[in-house]
């Protein structure tokens, strides 16, 4: 395959696995147990992990290196970034859930956090972040245009952690939006994927922490 088609190719078979996963959790877990769930999620994360590191292996060995050799220099700059994103999400946050209820994803990531720990940190701190930049960060890097770019990035990142079909929760879109900008911002200034992996699984180890703590 191309070197230019595989971002592309990545983001696309991303949806067609999320996809053709929902269909067969459908079928096989009707009546399934909570652990048939929890390890049905984490194999589906597994196989469309391993298929797009498989997809992009050259260009992730590269920034492997890369970040071996610029850790210290990526890792301010990650702060920093995440940082601002953290706290307008936490704010814009505040100020709409005094009008509404949490997101459904949320919600169901705060009862997955406190009923089964260890799973959560595996799938929400390991699995997640790899996937999701990958997907969200990588697969459309090939946008030449620099807003654009953080534009769609952030704005596919929003979608995906809410339902757009349920009203009360598009305003959601607002925190969601300024983590995955934090997110974009950091992919595009470092162009290392490893980067904003780093920013995103820092988020939600910090986030788990908080949950458990308050």
């Amino acid at each position: 395959m191309h070197k230019e088609a595989k971002p592309i190719a990545s983001f696309i078979i991303y949806l067609i696995l999320q996809v053709y996963f929902s269909l067969i959790g459908l079928k096989i877990l009707e009546n399934a147990s909570s652990l048939s769930h929890l390890i049905f999620e984490i194999i589906k994360y597994l196989i469309i992990i391993i298929i797009l590191i498989f997809l992009n292996k050259i260009d992730l060995k590269k920034e492997i290196k890369d970040f071996k050799l610029n850790y210290k220099k990526y890792l301010k700059f990650i702060l920093s970034i995440w940082l601002i994103g953290f706290i307008l999400m936490i704010i814009s946050n505040y100020f709409i859930t005094k009008t509404t209820t949490l997101p459904n994803n949320e919600l169901s990531v705060r009862t997955y956090i406190n009923s089964k720990f260890i799973e959560s940190l595996i799938t929400t701190v390991i699995m997640a972040p790899i996937l999701e930049e990958i997907t969200f960060r990588y697969s459309i890097s090939k946008i030449k245009n620099k807003y654009l770019y953080l534009i769609i990035s952030t704005f596919l990142f929003a979608m995906v952690h809410i339902n757009p079909e349920n009203a009360s929760e598009l305003p959601f879109l607002i925190p969601y939006s300024c983590l995955g900008l934090s997110f974009s911002l950091i992919f595009y200034k470092t162009k290392n994927i490893l980067a904003s992996i780093t920013a995103h699984a820092l988020h939600n180890y910090i986030i788990i922490m908080l949950l458990l703590i308050l």
